[in-house]
């Protein structure tokens, strides 16, 4: 069984999935169970209402990194936070507002949390294109490229 829907399912990990102890038998332990019960737990997950609407296919998760725009002027050193981030992309909160548009590409660095009063180390340099705009609210919707 290679399709386990509770892998990509953002309530499960969140704690918000109605079938929360049924899923987590399933995770840590599915060598005790019964091959049927597992299909039958994985059935339920498919049919959750929920996530049933849920259209992406990679976990997002929140977590309130720093953001700064490294390249592609004149939007370099705007920093931000990220809301969510995903193996596939993040929405990202600005602090400041330029002339961004869909389909711009851009070479961002996320960086971890401060810790101890260290300086801000450096998670990654992720090359992304916009996907979504909000003016209002200062975010980008980005999509991360390969390398």
């Amino acid at each position: 069984m290679t399709d386990l829907p509770w892998r990509i399912c953002q309530y499960f990990y969140s704690g918000e999935c109605p079938y929360q102890s049924s899923l987590s038998k399933a995770i840590l332990i599915p060598q005790l169970l019964d091959p049927n019960e597992i299909e039958r737990i994985r059935k339920l997950c498919e049919a959750c209402e929920k996530c049933r609407d849920e259209k992406r296919t990679s976990l997002r998760i929140n977590k309130p990194l720093k953001v700064a725009i490294i390249a592609s002027k004149p939007t370099k050193g705007i920093q931000g936070a990220v809301v969510d981030i995903s193996s596939t992309g993040a929405l990202i909160d600005l602090e400041d507002w330029a002339d961004f548009r869909v389909g711009q590409t851009l070479e961002i660095k996320i960086f971890s949390d401060e810790q101890d009063n260290r300086e801000d180390i450096t998670v990654d340099n992720q090359s992304c294109v916009i996907r979504r705009l909000e003016k209002k609210s200062h975010r980008l919707a980005v999509m991360f490229t390969k390398k």
